[in-house]
């Protein structure tokens, strides 16, 4: 699969007066790092290698591992979600991870695969950080409740990951009360007599030949 971020961080000293924190990242699928919940441009640096990270209290650097060259400077974002990524440097050919989210969202339903399409032609493999937000409410939540709640959020103009997850809620809680307010119907008795019921004496001898082998 795909590598995950290394989420530590270790206090540097610079100097007596300015200090860092400094860790390694993995450039993602779309050329960009995630630092504290943010990400960052990490282009030239190619994806899926390694960077160093320096986090000053303004703004955040961006190394080669090796040399220390500087590859990139952005300012630090102060709150989760951020996007540092120049329109320009956007990728839009799909990779193989594009193509098996693709697939995911397709096996969800014909409006989870358009929206997803949709996020893509507009972001490109930005956008693949919403599009695993949404195959993945599978199964948090049933499929026919995803599709449902992805078809009720375009309607709406409602395409961030956030509002899909709420209406997913509401209709699932609304499944569970009408359940609920259905009457039950009493179950049929057991019973030891049937014509697909063997005679216990053949069971038996089906779990002692299975022993013995």
């Amino acid at each position: 699969m795909f590598q995950a971020e290394r989420p530590h961080l270790k206090p540097l000293p610079l100097t007596p007066f300015l200090y860092f924190t400094e860790g390694i990242r993995t450039v993602a699928d779309d050329t960009t790092i995630q630092v504290e919940g943010s990400w960052y441009a990490a282009s030239p640096a190619r994806i899926r290698t390694e960077v160093l990270v320096r986090v000053y209290a303004t703004e955040i650097e961006i190394r080669d591992v090796a040399t220390l060259q500087l590859l990139r400077r952005h300012p630090r974002a102060y709150r989760k979600g951020e996007l540092h990524l120049p329109d320009a440097e956007r990728v839009f050919n799909p990779s193989r991870q594009t193509h098996y989210i693709l697939d995911l969202a397709h096996s969800i339903g014909p409006k989870t695969h358009a929206l997803c399409l949709a996020l893509f032609d507009q972001r490109g493999r930005e956008a693949q950080k919403t599009m695993w937000g949404v195959v993945r409410l599978v199964p948090r939540f049933p499929a026919l409740i995803v599709e449902q709640a992805v078809e009720t959020a375009v309607t709406r103009e409602h395409h961030s990951l956030k509002a899909i997850r709420a209406i997913a809620e509401q209709l699932l809680h609304r499944a569970l009360a009408e359940l609920e307010e259905q009457p039950t119907s009493p179950a049929p008795p057991l019973t030891q007599q049937h014509d697909l019921i063997r005679e216990p004496t053949l069971y038996a001898e089906f779990f002692n030949d299975s022993i013995r082998r």
